[in-house]
């Protein structure tokens, strides 16, 4: 399962591209991690596991740039 990577992640299907500026690990909740993103202009945390994250960069179609 894919975990996130920082730096820009752009899409193949026209989802706008994801900025990731930081990921923090959760040590009481393992293979739990919050990612600070960017979409265009439109910052957000996410609480992720590995694979949700995969899940999210499948549906969008994003690879790191």
């Amino acid at each position: 399962m894919a975990t996130p990577a920082l730096g820009i992640w752009k899409s193949s299907n026209g989802f706008p591209a994801v900025t990731v500026s930081t990921i923090n690990e959760y040590k009481d909740a393992e293979g739990f991690f919050l990612v600070k993103v960017d979409v265009e202009g439109d910052p957000m945390d996410l609480e992720l596991d590995p694979e949700e994250w995969d899940m999210f960069t499948k549906a969008n179609a994003l690879t790191p740039a």
